[in-house]
């Protein structure tokens, strides 16, 4: 069954074919269900819109569904969810709407090849339970939202039991908001003590749970393993698992061949779909989560802590998994595979660390051998994928160590050699089982990268060339070209940023389509069962378990939805912590590059801890600026995206993620 407007764009149903119209009083029959029930369904869920006295999909009424970026400023962005240009929502036109919220919007005019549009309504509250401060404004008290993307004080309603004062930080729950003429109103649920003031402000605004009921820790203490017979023993293979030294689970372990000229990687991962049962309560709970948070200062884990535990593959326990077993010849291409349920033991749990040290020594023989030859294969495998056109950008990442929830250090990640060793073979992995599940005519669920939207890459071409760089095209192929060829330059990082920015957000879907950055045919998740809901679904899949396409839509799209909060988290975690540690070095002077520019001021982001804050135009030297595309021009100086400058904290407040900075000076180029 299928809906589908007419050239009037009126709600028609059918069957499955165009030609096999139904009317609505028969969608009672063929469905099952009342036609009304079904309509009000559908509207509720944003996929269709009442226009006068007909319904019609948004697009045929103009309306674009999507995600609002709202800003503090009062302004914001849908990102239509169909993948198209964002469109821009001026100050009073955002509606009722909040950061984060799904929404109809319509277009209304456009400007620079830009639309603009208003919002008119709102499908779906990214949250309800918002963390703040409790500020006092004329006598009255109002709750200031640590999410610092929402314009708007929270009224808090009066109840003379609770004892909150201004400067409390608080969870507060927000009433129903109809009327974008008031302020939002809200009833406060908790106090929150200074102690757990940053783990819990986390936790409301981004929904995690940390423990598990009661009933879940009892259904774990008695899960039975089932270990067919069918499977096949690794138990004597030399396997390894290759991790962050840090590492909470262990889903994956390698093993290598090399023989008659050809490779056969052997790719173990641990088969949690031995363990958790479709539908038990703890699979219910895991599908709630959709993913393992990592935060700097805590996990939350996606699956009880003692069960993922028993899952890992630890070394020297035998443990099931399910395996992808390659025959690769010397070009990189898969002549034959397999997939199949196994039995390993991990033989030595190594770091990124220990076995790029293991690499460089040729320190233990059998282990040095194993390692050298998986870096061969992985060499292979890495200028395959740059013959096809793969995109590896160049974005420079922190790592933030907390204890006791005090910053112990902040410092750049370092990527080793033996990092994309794992990557590569399991990116193989994970293309080999989607083309599997695809070729099986069986329903699955893929993870896809779309193509960037032509319109946000010419914006880009024009700023990449006014900093004397040329983007030749806008195919996958000239992107990759272009960041090589910048790869050194002054302006590598600034580049790599804002072509960051065209691309669209990798997701789950429930239909099989391209991975754009990784220049896959086919992708999915298979290689974290423990800590990716997606994953222990596909090893289902191929075990032959059934779901329906309405199944995996669902879960492919909640499970989208969660790892986005889950990154939204961990951004936000590194920002607070960082802004915590910055506190004690007020005074000092650090590079910032310029990472973008508007009227009121620059957006800088600090070199070493690559964190971002703002330099409003009043802390600059005194002058009258002028606003010109990525840059600000006054008679003396001229600050532009991509410069390099010296500056110190002016105000800093980590909760809710302000930074303030002052300028200093120009510094040169490297």
């Amino acid at each position: 069954m299928r809906y589908q407007p007419d050239r009037n764009g009126v709600l028609q149903f059918f069957k499955k074919n165009k030609s096999d119209l139904i009317s609505a009083k028969n969608v009672v029959r063929v469905m099952g269900r009342n036609a009304g029930d079904i309509i009000k369904e559908l509207v509720g869920e944003g996929r269709l819109i009442k226009v006068g006295k007909r319904y019609m999909l948004p697009e045929r009424a103009g309306v674009v569904k999507g995600k609002f970026d709202g800003k503090v400023e009062g302004y914001g962005f849908i990102i239509p969810e169909d993948g198209s240009q964002d469109i821009f929502i001026p100050p009073g036109s955002t509606f009722v709407a909040l950061n984060g919220d799904i929404v109809l919007a319509v277009k209304t005019k456009k400007r620079r090849g830009k639309w603009e549009g208003k919002i008119i309504r709102v499908i779906k509250r990214a949250k309800k339970r918002f963390a703040g401060k409790i500020i006092n404004e004329d006598g009255i008290l109002y709750l200031k939202p640590v999410d610092k993307h929402i314009p708007y004080f929270f009224f808090i309603v009066n109840d003379k039991k609770r004892k909150e004062r201004p400067g409390d930080f608080v969870v507060a729950e927000m009433f129903e908001w109809k009327n974008p003429n008031v302020s939002p109103s809200c009833k406060v649920i908790k106090k929150v003590g200074k102690k757990e003031v940053e783990t819990m402000l986390i936790e409301e605004e981004f929904g995690l749970k940390e423990g598990f009921s009661n009933s879940i820790k009892n259904e774990v203490l008695n899960i039975q393993i089932l270990l067919d017979k069918e499977r096949k023993d690794f138990v004597k293979q030399y396997a390894v698992t290759i991790d962050p030294e840090d590492a909470k689970d262990f889903d994956d372990a390698v093993a290598i061949e090399k023989k008659n000229g050809f490779f056969y990687l052997y790719v173990h991962i641990a088969d949690v779909s031995a363990y958790v049962r479709k539908n038990s309560l703890t699979d219910r709970e895991a599908e709630k989560r959709g993913c393992s948070v990592y935060l700097p200062h805590r996990t939350y884990f996606m699956l009880p802590q003692e069960l993922t535990k028993n899952i890992s593959l630890t070394e020297g326990n035998k443990k099931p998994v399910y395996s992808v077993i390659a025959k690769i010849n010397s070009e990189g291409e898969v002549v034959d595979y397999i997939i199949q349920r196994g039995l390993i033991v991990n033989k030595k749990r190594l770091s990124y660390k220990s076995a790029e040290e293991i690499l460089e020594s040729g320190n233990g023989k059998d282990l040095s051998t194993s390692l050298r030859t998986m870096k061969e294969l992985a060499d292979i495998l890495t200028a395959k994928k740059a013959h096809l056109g793969r995109i590896d950008f160049k974005v420079p990442e922190v790592e933030v160590k907390v204890e006791d929830d005090k910053v112990l250090s902040i410092s750049p990640t370092i990527r080793l050699p033996t990092h994309r060793i794992i990557e590569e073979f399991m990116i193989l992995a994970n293309e080999l089982v989607a083309e599997n599940i695809y070729n099986s005519k069986r329903s699955g669920i893929y993870r896809v990268h779309e193509e960037p939207d032509d319109v946000k890459l010419m914006e880009f071409k024009k700023f990449a060339y006014s900093l004397g760089y040329k983007l030749k095209g806008l195919s996958r192929k000239d992107i990759q070209r272009f960041l090589l060829d910048v790869e050194g330059e002054p302006f590598e990082r600034i580049l790599n940023y804002e072509l960051l920015r065209c691309m669209k957000r990798a997701r789950y879907v429930a239909i099989p389509e391209p991975h754009f950055g990784l220049a896959s045919k086919l992708y999915t998740h298979f290689t974290s069962p423990i800590r990716r809901y997606p994953d222990l679904v596909v090893h289902r899949i191929l075990s032959g378990e059934n779901y329906s396409i309405d199944e995996l839509r669902k879960i492919a799209d909640h499970s989208t939805e969660m790892e986005w909060k889950s990154d939204e988290a961990e951004r936000k975690a590194i920002e607070m912590f960082t802004l915590k540690f910055l506190q004690d070095h007020k005074e000092e002077e650090f590079i910032g590059l310029i990472r973008d520019v508007a009227a009121s001021g620059l957006f800088v982001e600090l070199e070493d801890f690559l964190i971002s804050g703002f330099l409003p135009v009043s802390l600059l030297p005194d002058e009258d600026y002028m606003f010109r595309g990525k840059e600000l021009l006054g008679q003396r100086h001229r600050f532009f995206a991509g410069e390099r400058i010296a500056v110190s904290v002016q105000d800093i407040e980590p909760l809710t993620g302000n930074l303030t900075l002052r300028y200093i000076g120009k510094v040169v180029r490297k």
